[in-house]
């Protein structure tokens, strides 16, 4: 499509330093926030994407959806207000069973952090960011079939949609791990959409449950950002793309202690 629309994935901002890739510190967060309003990108959200590819018509140039996986309560201190006040929003994927809750789920060797309340996401709803699923408890889905993939991602659409008071059809994949049978489940089990952690996919109405997207990680500086986001050399952004999966893969060996 033209005018493809750049689509980022964040997982944590915050100020606590952590011993990994995914940390992100206000201050770099609010940089990068910066220059993409400086470089004019807006934010679309993913059904407004979905209306476009649908429809056949392209989003404004230098659109931007952005993105975090695993809702920690960061989000809600550090991110959201820095978005607000650049006039941006966000979609968060959320972790059913760990609202509200540490991040036991994760095998971490320094500290653990909080996960969005109910009451925190209500009021980011309230303020016009979008929530969609990350699975019930942050499962390898391609390790699942029947019940046990239902489970993860039927119920926790159902337990988001009476936190949030609105209908969960966005799904982002634990790890990025799909395939075609995750992606049969995960249209019966109600999704409209789904989202990788692969940028180098492409985007169309063919692949509503593919959408590539783009990590931002802890090593990033403003020149890779630039980068990633399309405006620097081509070379060093498919460098960092094929870097992003190389860490995104290196998360696979959790597929040991998670199943």
């Amino acid at each position: 499509m033209s005018n493809e629309p750049v689509i980022l994935v964040y997982h944590k901002v915050e100020a606590k330093r952590e011993i990994g890739l995914t940390r992100i510190s206000p201050e770099s967060f609010r940089r990068q926030i910066e220059f993409l309003r400086s470089e004019g990108f807006t934010s679309i959200s993913p059904y407004q994407l979905l209306d476009y590819l649908l429809h056949h018509r392209s989003p404004p140039e230098r659109s931007v959806i952005i993105t975090f996986d695993d809702g920690y309560e960061g989000v809600y201190r550090f991110a959201r207000p820095i978005l607000m006040e650049n006039g941006f929003t966000a979609t968060i994927f959320l972790i059913s069973e760990f609202v509200g809750n540490w991040n036991r789920w994760d095998v971490r060797l320094c500290g653990r952090f909080k996960h969005l309340s109910a009451d925190q996401i209500s009021e980011m709803s309230s303020d016009g960011f979008t929530f969609g699923s990350h699975g019930a408890t942050h499962r390898f889905l391609t390790s699942y079939s029947g019940i046990l993939r239902r489970f993860e991602l039927e119920r926790s659409r159902i337990k988001l949609e009476r936190v949030i008071g609105r209908r969960v059809d966005l799904l982002s994949y634990p790890y990025g791990d799909w395939n075609e049978d995750v992606v049969k489940s995960a249209r019966r089990a109600g999704y409209r959409a789904a989202f990788t952690m692969n940028p180098f996919l492409p985007i169309s109405a063919e692949t509503i449950f593919s959408l590539p997207r783009i990590s931002i990680y802890s090593f990033d500086t403003l020149e890779s950002f630039r980068a990633k986001i399309g405006l620097g050399s081509q070379k060093l952004r498919l460098f960092l793309f094929g870097l992003n999966l190389m860490v995104n893969r290196c998360s696979h060996a959790g597929r040991l202690v998670h199943t």
